[in-house]
C-alpha cells in the first residue's frame, strides 16, 4: 500500500511538471523595471492649465503582454505629498466611463504602450515643481511584469 501511495505522488509530481495542474508561468523579464520618464514640455507655468505628455523612453522593453494597469501620480516636490492622480485599468473601463483622475490632473488618456497625455491645472503654490511618477503593469499574479519611472516637472512662477 505504501508503494502505491508513493507511486501516486510521484505520478502527480510528474503530471504537474509536465503541465497539468496550476503552476507559475515563467517570466523572462525583471519584476519591476525602471526606465527613464520623459516629460514634454519639461516646464510649465504656475496658475495655468497645460497638456503634458509623460512617456517612458522605450515601449516597455518590447515585452509582449497586454497592459491592464497604467497610472500617473503627481507629487509636490516641496512637500512630498500626492496632489493628483491618473489611473486607467480594466476596473475603470468596466465600472466607469474612462480613467480615474483627481487633484491637479483634470484629464488623461493613454496614447500608446509607453505614453500618457495629461491635462494638468498647475496651482500658483507649486513653484517648487512636481515629481511625475509613471507606472504600468500587466497585473498578472502568476507572471507579473511592471515598469516604473519618475521625472521632475519644473513649474515657473507667472510674471
Amino acid at each position: 500500500m505504501k508503494k502505491l501511495i508513493n507511486l501516486f505522488f510521484a505520478t502527480l509530481a510528474l503530471a504537474m511538471a509536465a503541465g497539468c495542474g496550476d503552476r507559475l508561468i515563467p517570466c523572462d523579464s525583471p519584476d519591476l523595471a525602471e526606465p527613464t520618464v520623459i516629460l514634454s514640455p519639461e516646464s510649465v507655468s504656475a496658475g495655468a492649465e497645460v497638456t503634458v505628455i509623460a512617456s517612458f523612453d522605450q515601449p516597455f522593453f518590447h515585452l509582449s503582454f497586454g497592459l491592464s494597469f497604467q497610472d500617473v501620480v503627481i507629487v509636490d516636490a516641496a512637500t512630498d505629498e500626492w496632489i493628483g492622480t491618473f489611473s486607467d485599468d480594466w476596473l475603470d473601463s468596466e465600472w466607469s466611463n474612462g480613467p480615474h483622475v483627481s487633484g491637479v490632473v483634470l484629464d488623461g488618456e493613454v496614447i500608446d504602450d509607453s505614453s500618457i497625455e495629461l491635462t494638468l491645472e498647475i496651482p500658483m503654490e507649486l513653484v517648487d515643481g512636481a515629481i511625475v511618477q509613471l507606472r504600468a503593469s500587466n497585473e498578472d499574479p502568476h507572471c507579473y511584469v511592471g515598469v516604473f519611472g519618475e521625472a521632475f516637472l519644473a513649474v515657473e512662477a507667472k510674471p
